[in-house]
């Protein structure tokens, strides 16, 4: 996979039957994955589904007030309405 221009290029990927095409902003990121994944490269995915990488902060100011329930090494959950 390479970028010219800090523009974004699709990535086909087919991981056992599961066909998928890779895009966003975060040129790091894709060419990170492109690597990772290399071994499931396709000419092109068969079916609509899109897994956009969208490098930036985080929305901090949408995420409703709340109270952590669950701490793990790398994770915070929270739980609003029934729903963590």
């Amino acid at each position: 996979m390479s970028n010219t221009n800090d523009k974004s290029q699709d990535m086909h990927l087919d991981v056992y039957g599961c066909q998928f095409t890779l895009k966003g902003n975060g040129t790091t990121s894709l060419e990170n994955l492109a690597n990772d994944f290399q071994f499931f490269s396709a000419a092109q995915a068969g079916d609509p589904i899109t897994v956009e990488v969208i490098t930036g902060d985080p929305p901090y100011r949408q995420v409703p007030d709340g109270t952590a329930t669950t701490y793990t090494p790398r994770n915070v959950s929270l739980t609003i309405d029934n729903c963590t």
